[in-house]
This record gives structure tokens, sequence and C-alpha cells, in this order.
């Protein structure tokens, strides 16, 4: 933890959106704080001050203070704590940043309830003012517009001035934390640990949601992927309907049958190829089964087949063989026992083209890829859970253009899986495959 947050954040605390607000105020602006101040804090000055000018001087001398406690006479005795104070030039400015909690309010005896922006800019003015210099407030939020606080603030101030109840003419003015992610994301000509510490900055902001906001959608994007959908519902889906149907013809002569209990797409609820028109999917899959291969007696949510997948997120035609585990437990209890096998057969086929996939169940986004004969059991072993285990390769829709070729390509895989028995034997300890004399290997020797 850094020295800035010590006594700031009590570990006890329930708020946790407080908690993240703080953590997220001291990294972006430590940021601040150690890059280049002609890179950042020269374009962050400019949003928040638009028309202020600062010397390369003014930039190199600026102080940023974090959680920096200012007295102020509108509270005797007490003093307020904005996030951060900005002193270069001859302007002081005081940051407030929210994440998802609201702006504060001070009850002032003289003045009744005042928004925090509002008693902050009285003491930043307070000290502008002994220094001769501006005063000005910035609201830091998430969202896409300026909240109705900020507004509230100026005219309080307003009303305080006329009455003479403040000094100076403190300004308060807003900014979107996305705002600060678009001027990290835009430094050039850093060095490498300026680099490593503007994108760990620009990471966390992502990953709390403050780097990007909803600004409309992109009419040009959306029109695309509008024309690609008619196109596929109109002639790519229908083609790969037809192809579909003549690979099945083609792979009955050679033993193989349809794999799934209905001639439709492999995917959730099946899709008969009757209406090509109706899908919409990142992955067209059709499944296949030999039928010298033992019964499977597999629940209809379960996957186990040889399978051709035309994938539209990583285009490409994948042709493989696909085993998913009943559930998490039964795969380290049934199939951790064959890991060594599987492996020494795998690393053991002749075509070194094989990748062995492993993803949770969103087959166009695998979470491990990596060619067959460099799996190994301590690899198998450290798998996190997952939905399918593939052996597979991959080509272009070019090279995958004719049934044929990828008829020729389902009989190379299912010669694959015959030499690794391994797979058989996870499936049948699993009760997914029948337990019988024959097995995809045995099976090839007796047909």
């Amino acid at each position: 933890m850094r020295a800035e947050l010590q006594g700031k954040l009590d570990p006890a605390a329930t708020l946790a959106a407080e908690r993240m607000e703080d953590t997220l105020t001291d990294a972006v602006f430590s940021a601040v704080r150690y890059l280049p101040r002609r890179h950042l804090l020269a374009p962050l000055l400019a949003a928040a001050l638009p028309g202020a000018q600062f010397s390369a001087a003014d930039l190199e001398r600026a102080t940023v203070t974090l959680w920096p406690r200012l007295p102020v006479s509108l509270l005797p005795g007490r003093q307020v704590e904005p996030d951060v104070l900005v002193e270069a030039g001859d302007h002081l400015v005081a940051f407030e940043a929210k994440y998802h909690s609201g702006f504060g309010r001070y009850e002032v005896e003289r003045c009744g309830t005042l928004q925090q922006l509002t008693v902050q800019g009285c003491a930043l003015a307070e000290q502008a003012a002994a220094r001769g210099a501006g005063a000005t407030v910035v609201a830091l939020t998430t969202g896409a517009a300026e909240p109705a606080d900020v507004g509230r603030a100026r005219e309080e101030l307003g009303e305080l001035r006329a009455s003479g109840g403040t000094s100076g003419e403190p300004q308060v003015r807003w900014l979107p934390w996305r705002a600060v992610a678009d001027l990290l994301r835009g430094l050039r000509d850093l060095a490498v640990h300026e680099r490593a510490l503007r994108d760990d900055t620009v990471d966390l902001m992502e990953r709390r949601g403050v780097a990007t906001v909803f600004s409309g959608f992109d009419v040009t994007d959306y029109r695309q992927v509008a024309d690609a959908q008619r196109v596929a519902a109109e002639r790519l889906y229908p083609a790969i309907s037809t192809f579909l149907q003549e690979l099945t013809a083609r792979l009955e002569d050679d033993g193989i049958e349809w794999g799934w209990p209905q001639k439709g797409l492999w995917t959730a609820g099946g899709l008969g190829w009757q209406r090509p028109q109706d899908w919409a999917r990142d992955h067209v899959a059709a499944a296949y089964w030999p039928a010298a291969w033992p019964q499977r007696t597999l629940r209809k949510s379960e996957r186990i087949a040889l399978y051709v997948l035309f994938d539209f997120v990583r285009p490409g035609v994948e042709v493989g063989y696909v085993q998913e585990p009943p559930t998490w437990a039964t795969a380290q209890r049934s199939w951790s026992p064959h890991h060594a096998d599987l492996a020494d057969q795998l690393t053991a086929l002749d075509d070194p083209s094989w990748t062995l996939l492993v993803d949770a169940g969103d087959w166009t986004k695998p979470a491990v890829e990596v060619p067959a004969r460099e799996v190994s059991a301590a690899l198998l072993g450290g798998l996190s859970a997952y939905s399918h285990l593939r052996l597979a390769r991959r080509s272009t829709v070019e090279d995958a253009g004719a049934p044929d070729v990828v008829r020729d390509a389902v009989r190379q895989v299912r010669r694959a899986v015959e030499a690794c028995p391994a797979f058989a034997a996870m499936t049948v300890a699993s009760g997914q495959l029948a337990a019988t004399a024959g097995s995809p290997s045995t099976a090839a020797e007796q047909g």
C-alpha cells in the first residue's frame, strides 16, 4: 500500500465502493505524478482549465498531493479533504474523485446544507487568495453526463459570492474518468518503465469500468453487422447447409453416421437444415460417430463426437474430436488416471499438425490451445474445469472448400482418435461410453 493511503483506508470498512474509489484515485494520480509532466499533467490541466496557460517550468515545479487537508472558514476548527490538490503556476486545482458513491453534504451553521464541492471550493479559494492564484475544483466521475450536484455547487458558490460568504471566485468543473483514460492511452514516446505504469493504470481503470462509457452506436458498424447477418442468412448458411448434407452422404459410405439425435446443427436445442435463415451463431458445428465405435450412453447435453466446425470468430474450418465430462468432479475422478496414457499417445501421433484444445463452453474461444506433441500429463492434470476437450486441426475456408476435402479430414481425425485409446478409456470410466469388448482403437482393427 502506498504511503498516501496509510490511515485513509479503514481495513474494517464495509463501504467497498469507497475503498475502491480511494485505490483508483491513488493509482491514477500516482501516474499523473510520476509520468512526464508534459505528456500527462499538461493535457489533464488543459482539460480541467480550458484556456489556462502553463509553461514548461510551471509543469516541472508543479506538485500533486493526495488527500490534502485544508482549513475553511465556513467550518471553524475543521478541515476539508479533497482527493487531490495540484499546484501549478498560478492555479490551485482540487480533484474530487467519485467511483459509485455520491457527493457529500456539509451542515454549515450560517448557510444550511451545502454541497461537498461548494465547501471545497471555498477552502481552495481561501488558499489561493493568499497566493494570488486561481482556484478550481474538478469533479471526476463515471458516466457520460455532468452530475446535477456539480451544477448545484456552482449555484451555491454564486450565492455565497453575492453575500460575501467566500473570497475569490472559485470555479467548479467536471471531467469523466474516461477523459483521463483517453489521455493515458494517447501517451507516446514513453520509456519502458513509463509504458508499464501507463498500461497498468489503464488496465485498472478498465477493470473498474471507468475507462469507457457508452457514447452512442457507430451507425456504420451497426449497418455492417446487419448486412453481414443478412448475407449469412441468405447466402452463407444455405451454402453450409448444402455442404453438410453432401458431406454427410459421403461419410455414410465410410461407416461414419450422423452423430446427434436429429439431423441439424449441433447447438442447444438443435437447428434444422430446413430453416438456415434462422441461424445466428458465432459458429456452426455438425457431429458424427463411426458405426464401428462403441455405443455412447451420453445425455442430450453432453458432447462426444467427431465434428466439423465452421468458425466465424476465428474464420476457418475445424475438424476434430470432442469429449465433454458430465461434471468436473467426474473428470477428476474418472479421467485423470488416464492423463499419462493420453499424453503419451498424443505425442506419438505421426502428423505434427494436430492440436489439443480446451474450452469452457465457447467453442470459438479456447482457453488452452497447444500442439498435440507438446501435451504432457502435468498439463492435462493442471487444467481447470472445462466443457470441451478437443483434438483437432484447422484449415482456411479456401482449403476446406469441398465436401471431399473435409470428408478426408474427418477420416484422418477418426484414425488419430483410434491411435489414442485413452480417449475411450476416459469416457468408459465416466460411464459415457459403453464398456464393451470394442473401443475406438480395436473397432478399427475389427472393421
